[in-house]
């Protein structure tokens, strides 16, 4: 088992040595229309879920 820190894992990300795939994205709001994308099946990649927005 490989034993990083998340910080350490974020320089590899940065450097594009690990890479992270992406099916799709979708505002917080949309979470609905996520969670139908993740049912449909044949994902090709991790589904995102952004907060921009969000009021703290």
């Amino acid at each position: 088992m490989i034993n990083i820190t998340f910080w350490e894992f974020g320089r590899l990300l940065d450097a594009g040595t690990v890479r992270v795939a992406i099916d799709s994205t979708f505002p917080l709001a949309d979470a609905r229309r996520a969670h139908e994308r993740a049912a449909r099946g044949h994902i090709q990649g991790k589904i995102v879920l952004t907060c921009s927005d969000l009021q703290l």
